[in-house]
C-alpha cells in the first residue's frame, strides 16, 4: 500500500540518483584535472634524464601484466554489460534493474580501461622522446624539433591553421551550399591528411639523419 500511493516518487528515485552521481563524477574529475594541468604545465618540454627515462621503462616493464589484466577485465565486463540488461529486461521484466546494472557493469569496464592506459601510455610516452610532453597533440617547441628536425617550423604553423580551417570550411560550405547531411564527411577526410602530413615531416627528419 505504501508502495503504490509514492509509485511515482519511487520510480523518479533512479532518475535523481542518476544526476546525484554525475554531479559527484564531475565534482572529482574538474579538480583533480586542474591540479594535474598544472603540474604539466610546469614539466612541459622538460628534458628527461637517461636514469628518468630508464626508470620509466622499468615501470613500464613491470606494469605491464596489470595493464593486460585490467584492459581485459574492462573490456569483458563492458561486452557483459549488454546481455544483463537483456537478462533484468526481458526475462525479469525489472527494467530499471536491468539498466542500473548495465550502466554499473559498463562504468566499471570503461574505469579499468580508462585508468590502466592512462597510467601505462604516461610510463610509455617518457620512453619514447627525451622531452616531456603532456599533449601529443602540440608538444613543446624542443620536442617538436625533435621530432621533425628543420620541418619543426612548418609543423608548428600548419598543426596551429589546420583544423580551425576545417571547421571554417565545413560551416562556410555548408552554409553555401546547403549539404549539412554530408558535408561532415570533410572531417572524414581531413583526419587522414592531417596524419599523413605529420608522419611525413618525421620520416623526412630522419631521412636527413
Amino acid at each position: 500500500m505504501v508502495f503504490s500511493d509514492n509509485g511515482s516518487i519511487i520510480a523518479a528515485l533512479p532518475i535523481v540518483f542518476f544526476f546525484i552521481f554525475i554531479a559527484l563524477g564531475v565534482g572529482l574529475i574538474v579538480p583533480a584535472g586542474m591540479k594535474y594541468s598544472k603540474t604539466f604545465e610546469t614539466l612541459e618540454d622538460r628534458p628527461l634524464t637517461q636514469e628518468t627515462q630508464k626508470e620509466a621503462r622499468t615501470q613500464v616493464k613491470n606494469y605491464e601484466k596489470s595493464f593486460r589484466s585490467g584492459l581485459s577485465l574492462g573490456i569483458g565486463l563492458c561486452i557483459l554489460a549488454i546481455p544483463s540488461i537483456v537478462f533484468f529486461s526481458e526475462f525479469l521484466h525489472l527494467d530499471t534493474v536491468g539498466v542500473s546494472t548495465f550502466f554499473g557493469i559498463a562504468g566499471i569496464g570503461v574505469f579499468l580501461i580508462v585508468y590502466t592506459s592512462i597510467i601505462y601510455n604516461g610510463f610509455k610516452k617518457m620512453t619514447k622522446s627525451h622531452y616531456f610532453i603532456s599533449d601529443e597533440d602540440e608538444p613543446g617547441p624542443r620536442a617538436t624539433e625533435e621530432t621533425y628536425g628543420k620541418n619543426a617550423p612548418f609543423i608548428n604553423f600548419f598543426r596551429r591553421i589546420y583544423w580551425p580551417c576545417i571547421v571554417v570550411i565545413y560551416f562556410l560550405g555548408s552554409s553555401i551550399t546547403g549539404g549539412w547531411s554530408y558535408s561532415w564527411l570533410i572531417f572524414v577526410i581531413a583526419g587522414p591528411i592531417y596524419s599523413f602530413v605529420m608522419e611525413q615531416g618525421a620520416r623526412n627528419k630522419n631521412e636527413e639523419q
